[in-house]
C-alpha cells in the first residue's frame, strides 16, 4: 500500500513594522525649531535647555518603548520555539488521529479489553453490524488490515497503487455501489471521530447525499454493505463470510494462505475470531425472543430494495439467502425470519411463505401457534389478506392489540422496503405467536 500525504504547506510569515515618525515643520504644526520660541512656563515649566512637561513624558515613553523592544528581541527565540512545537504537535495529531479524546464510548455489545481496537470505532462497527448482519469483529479486522484503523495517511486522501482509497480501501469503481450504505445507520453517526467528512478536504467535493470514501463512518458502513451483499453473515466460520472476504480482497488465495504479498489477508478472519473469543459470549439482554425481534426489526426501518421494485438488493439479498429464497421473490416472511434470527431464534425457512406459516401455526408446528387478531401482542407475527382472496403478507406487531381499529407494525416488502405501518383491522386475518423456548 502506498502511503499518501497532505501536500499542503503551512506558510509562516510576519511583518515587522515601525512608526514613520513626525516631520518637523510639517504643515499645520508650529515650528519650535528655535529655543526662544518654545513656550516654557506654566505647570510643566522647566529651565530652558532641559526637557520638561510633555516633552519629558514623551522621552519617558520612548525609553519604555525601547526597553520593550529589547525584551521582545530577547524573547523572540523562545516564541519561535513555542510556535514550532505547536506546529509539530498539530502535525503529529494529523498523523495519529486517535490520540485525542474520542468521546464515543456508548457500546451495545462486548469487546475484548486487550485488543488494539480504538474505542472511537466500536460504535460504528456495531451499528453497521446490526444493520447489515455482518460480524463486527470482521469489520474491525479489515479496518486494521487495510489502514491500521485509519492511522495510515492513505486513509485520508488519494489512492494506493491499486487505486483503492479511504479507511477501508475501496476501489473507487466499487465504492459507487456502496456509497449510500451510511444512510441506513445515519442516526448512529458519532458526534466526533478522526476522519470526518466535515473536516476532510478530500470529502469537500462529495455531494451531501453520497457517502465519502475517506470518511470513517461512511466507509465502515459501505464495507458492511458490501460484505453482506457478497454473502457474509454474523458467523466468522460460515462459507458465506469466507466468500465475502475473498471478494473483498479479490482472491481466496490471499485469504486462505499467507502469501507474503501486500494483499495478504490470511490473518483477517483468524484475528476477528480471536477478538470474538476474547470478548466472551454475548449476554442475553432483556428483549430476547419476540421482544428482541421487534427491537431489531425497528432498527431496519428505512432499508430499501435496490433498485426499487426488484424484491432484493443490499441486506435483503443476504436475508433471502438464509431462507433459501432468491432475488425477485416476496420477502415479507424473510424479514420476519431475519428478525427472530437476531433474537436468537432460528425459525423454519418455510416462514418465507405466508400461507405455509399460517397453516403450520394452526397445526402447532415449527414452534408457532395461531392466535385471534384481538389477542395479538407486541412481537407476534401479523398475517394480512389484501385483495387477492388469500393471505399474502406478514409483519411484526409493535404493540398489543389496541382495540381501536388500527395496529402498529413493522413490515418488510412494503413500499419497496422496511417501514413502520398503522394497519386497519379489516386487513388483518390473525396472529402467529412464537412459542417461548423456540430455537
Amino acid at each position: 500500500m502506498e502511503a499518501g500525504g497532505d501536500t499542503g504547506l503551512l506558510e509562516r510569515g510576519g511583518a515587522a513594522g515601525g512608526g514613520a515618525g513626525l516631520d518637523a515643520g510639517a504643515p499645520g504644526l508650529p515650528d519650535f525649531s528655535s529655543p526662544g520660541d518654545i513656550p516654557w512656563g506654566g505647570d510643566g515649566g522647566a529651565a530652558p535647555g532641559l526637557p520638561g512637561g510633555d516633552l519629558a513624558d514623551e522621552g519617558t515613553k520612548a525609553a519604555a518603548g525601547g526597553a520593550l523592544a529589547l525584551i521582545g528581541l530577547a524573547l523572540l527565540p523562545l516564541i519561535t520555539i513555542m510556535l514550532g512545537v505547536a506546529v509539530l504537535v498539530g502535525f503529529l495529531a494529523w498523523l495519529n488521529p486517535l490520540s485525542g479524546d474520542d468521546g464515543n464510548t456508548a457500546l451495545l455489545g462486548r469487546w475484548p479489553t486487550s485488543s488494539p481496537i480504538p474505542a472511537v470505532y466500536k460504535p460504528m462497527y456495531e451499528a453497521a453490524s446490526q444493520r447489515y448482519h455482518v460480524n463486527q469483529f470482521l469489520l474491525a479486522s479489515i479496518h486494521e488490515q487495510e489502514t491500521g484503523f485509519s492511522r495510515n495517511p492513505a486513509a485520508r486522501l488519494g489512492t494506493n497503487s491499486s487505486g483503492a482509497a479511504g479507511p477501508m480501501q475501496f476501489l473507487l469503481s466499487t465504492w459507487v455501489a456502496h456509497d449510500k450504505a451510511y444512510k441506513a445507520i445515519e442516526r448512529a453517526r458519532p458526534k466526533s471521530y478522526p476522519l470526518n467528512r466535515k473536516t476532510l478536504k478530500s470529502c469537500y467535493p462529495v455531494p451531501d447525499d453520497l457517502g465519502c470514501v475517506y470518511d470513517d463512518f461512511d466507509a465502515i458502513a459501505g464495507a458492511a454493505h458490501k460484505l453482506a451483499a457478497d454473502g457474509a453473515n454474523m458467523s466468522l466460520t460460515s462459507a458465506g463470510t469466507r466468500r465475502a472476504v475473498c471478494a473483498y480482497i479479490g482472491s481466496c488465495g490471499e485469504v486462505d494462505d499467507c502469501t507474503g504479498s501486500k494483499n495478504q489477508y490470511c490473518e483477517v478472519i483468524p484475528r476477528a475470531r480471536r477478538w470474538e473469543l476474547e470478548a466472551g459470549p454475548v449476554e442475553t439482554a432483556p428483549g430476547a425472543g419476540a421482544e428482541g425481534a421487534v427491537r431489531w426489526a425497528l432498527t431496519q426501518d428505512g432499508v430499501e430494495e435496490s433498485p426499487p421494485g426488484s424484491n432484493c438488493g443490499g441486506p435483503i439479498t443476504a436475508w433471502q439467502r438464509r431462507t433459501g429464497t432468491t432475488c425477485g421473490t416476496a420477502w415479507c416472511g424473510v424479514f420476519v425470519h431475519e428478525a427472530f434470527l437476531h433474537a436468537g431464534i432460528d425459525l423454519p425457512s418455510w416462514i418465507a411463505s405466508v400461507p405455509t406459516t399460517l397453516s403450520q401455526a394452526r397445526a402447532g408446528r415449527g414452534g408457532l401457534k395461531a392466535v385471534p387478531k384481538n389477542q395479538i401482542k407486541r412481537g407476534d407475527i401479523v398475517i394480512f389478506q389484501w385483495d387477492t382472496g388469500k393471505v399474502d403478507h406478514m409483519g411484526l406487531a409493535t404493540q398489543d392489540w389496541p382495540g381501536t381499529g388500527r395496529l402498529a407494525t413493522i413490515e418488510g416488502n412494503t413500499s419497496n422496503g422496511v417501514h413502520r405501518r398503522s394497519e386497519l383491522e379489516g386487513t388483518i386475518v390473525g396472529g402467529v405467536r412464537v412459542i417461548e423456548g423456540a430455537k
